[in-house]
């Protein structure tokens, strides 16, 4: 009996959707007036990102979602979280501001 391994990447090949997103909302958030503001900014945009999975969920479920064009569900998951690290590093932040 011989053995066969699938390789698979972790990490899509595509060029860069999460690294494309990270650095936009990175040169964003200094451009804003204030944390409060970068705050507002990191919520909506984690809300918006959610939302766009949970329809690309719905997407998948029916049946019309091209793998070989798009995010797949591991850019989604690693975008958001990119997008909530920053969240939550700013929250502790303007916490630790107002104690």
């Amino acid at each position: 009996m011989t053995a066969v391994v699938l390789i698979f990447p972790l990490k899509p090949e595509a060029p860069g959707f999460v690294e494309r997103l990270v650095r936009a909302i990175d040169a964003q958030l200094p451009q804003l007036t204030d944390d409060a503001t970068r705050l507002r900014v990191l919520e909506a945009s984690e809300h918006r990102w959610t939302l766009r999975y949970l329809a690309f969920q719905r997407n998948v479920a029916e049946g019309r979602y091209d793998e070989t064009n798009g995010p797949t569900a591991f850019d989604y998951a690693i975008a958001i979280s990119e997008i909530s690290q920053r969240r939550t590093r700013l929250e502790m932040k303007l916490r630790g501001a107002r104690s």
